[in-house]
Parts: structure tokens; sequence; C-alpha cells
């Protein structure tokens, strides 16, 4: 009888292991269950809806990826260096996570980047110094995030101002402060960013604060209601959103 339960443990044990093992990679490094799918010559990594925390690791991948297809996961953060390994992708999905902090060094080595997706995630701010690995950069989309347009994110808006950089961040608007609440990042004066809201005193020597402007309601358009997607082809997810004004992705 003891003979027959140690058997019985020492397969299950077993069973166990060989599972383990087989989602993992050489180093013993856990791999997610990822698809890598070859379209039109291209390798497209598709990790969607897998709770992913962050980016795995490129030696995951049998073969070098042009496309990563992380939307939908649970990443928070970008670190400095988060994509080393991967500098062959030109598309970057990250949309719907809920990534809040992207340090300056995150895309380093991305210099063949042409689409970077950020939309619908909790950024505030971003350092313009984190776009510069991607110089190849055509499309940028930022929207649906609650940034906050104070002085830190003044560099940021002066470069998505830049005439030649007309696909980047274009449907992005600030959440706060108040007196910019709804404007376009495009379309705000980079000056008034670094000024604060001074006291206003009055004869008797008392200071009031003045009242910030109500914040402008612009018209809800597609790209701000509907998800977009590049694989396996560009196209909008507008379920059960209503109406609205249709605008093209790309």
């Amino acid at each position: 009888m003891r003979r027959w339960t140690f058997c019985v443990f020492f397969h299950r044990l077993m069973m166990k292991v060989q599972r383990r093992q087989s989602r993992s990679g050489p180093s013993g490094v856990m791999i997610p269950n990822c698809s890598e799918i070859t379209q039109s010559r291209e390798v497209y990594v598709d990790c969607q809806d897998q709770r992913l925390t962050s980016i795995p690791t490129s030696s995951a991948w049998s073969r070098i990826p042009k496309h990563l297809l992380m939307a939908r996961n649970q990443i928070k953060a970008l670190r400095d260096g988060s994509f080393l390994g991967y500098e062959s992708l030109t598309s970057l999905d990250l949309q719907q996570n809920q990534i809040s902090q992207v340090e300056a060094g995150a895309f380093q080595g991305l210099t063949h980047l042409t689409t970077l997706l950020l939309q619908h995630n909790q950024l505030r701010t971003l350092s313009d110094e984190a776009l510069i690995p991607m110089a190849n950069l055509r499309y940028l989309r930022l929207h649906d995030n609650p940034w906050k347009c104070l002085c830190p994110m003044e560099s940021l808006i002066r470069t998505l101002q830049v005439p030649s950089n007309r696909n980047l961040g274009n449907h992005a608007k600030c959440a706060e402060p108040i007196s910019l609440k709804n404007r376009k990042l495009k379309q705000i004066d980079p000056e008034l960013l670094c000024k604060e809201l001074e006291p206003v005193g009055d004869p008797n020597g008392n200071v009031t604060h003045p009242i910030e402007p109500s914040p402008i309601r612009g018209k809800s358009d597609a790209t701000m209601l509907c998800y977009t997607y590049i694989f396996p082809h560009t196209w909008m997810d507008c379920k059960n959103q209503g109406k609205f004004k249709f605008r093209p992705f790309f």
C-alpha cells in the first residue's frame, strides 16, 4: 500500500515538473502563453490578454519579432531597458494596460519602431526623452490617458507640436488642470504650462485665488471611443459605443 502511494505521489510530482519545463525557456525562465505568427514574412508575437505585469524577455521567442502585441495586460510601469533584445520591432502595442510610469530609457534600442500605441492607460506625464531613441516613429497614440498638463509636460507637448510630427499624439487631451481639461495636447500653448496661478490681492489685503474657467467640452470621435488594433490588420472595435464622428486610424 505504501509503495503504491509513493508511486502515485512520484508520478504526480513528475507531471508537475514536466508542465513547468514545457513553459520554461532554456535558462528556466517562465515563458508566457503567447503566439508567434508569421504574416507577410513578418513575425508577430501576440501576448494580448495574458495578465502580464512586465515585458517578456526577447529570448523567449524562437524568431525575432517585428511586431509585439501586449494589449490588455496588467503592466503598470515601463522601466529603463524594458525592450532590450527587441531592436527589430517596427510596431509595439501597449494599449489597455495600467501604465502610469515610463522611464526615460524604456524604449532604448527601438530605432526601427514606427508605430507605438500607448492609448487607454493611466499616464499623467511623459518626458520627450523617452521618445528620442525612436528616430523613425511615425504613429504615436496617447489618447485616453489622464494627462496632467503642467510644467513637466512642456517638452513633450512641444515635440508633439512640431509640424513634421503630425501623427504623434493627435487625439490626446489634458485631464488636468481644470482650465485645460479636454484641450488637445497639440493645440495648447506650451508657455502656459509652467505658469502657476498666482494669488490675487485686493486693497484690503485679502488674498483670493483666481477662478479657473470651465473645461472645454469637445465632440467625441471614433479614435477616442473605440479601441484600435494593428493585427491581423488595422481595425477599430466600436461595440456599444453609440454614435460618433469617424476618423481613420492611420
